[in-house]
């Protein structure tokens, strides 16, 4: 009876991705993918077995969501309703004789 050997399998995955929308429409992204794998095997010809790859990705629509305006919508929104709460606390602290902001 042959002996039985134990063989040892070893695996590393590693990822990290990061993405970024500017107000222009332009979007960024970037991926980073590892993976290594070693074996106690001698029959692998590869071993360890490393492979890494990166991916990056840069896109600009030209017909839908193209410019500053349709991409900042909503930060004009959310600027009109901060000056009307600001208007309406300064209305409320004239009321008391005091102003709340400098």
């Amino acid at each position: 009876m042959p002996p039985v050997t134990a063989t040892a399998n070893h695996l590393l995955n590693a990822n990290f991705g990061f993405s970024q929308n500017y107000v222009t429409g332009t979007q960024f992204s970037m991926s980073f993918n590892t993976l290594r794998e070693s074996s106690s095997l001698s029959t692998f010809l590869l071993n360890p077995f490393v492979q890494t790859t990166m991916t990056m990705q840069v896109t600009q629509p030209l017909l839908n969501g193209f410019g500053i305006l349709p991409n900042t919508r909503y930060n004009h929104r959310g600027e009109e309703h901060r000056e009307g709460r600001e208007i309406a606390i300064l209305a409320a602290s004239n009321d008391h004789g005091h102003a709340i902001f400098e």
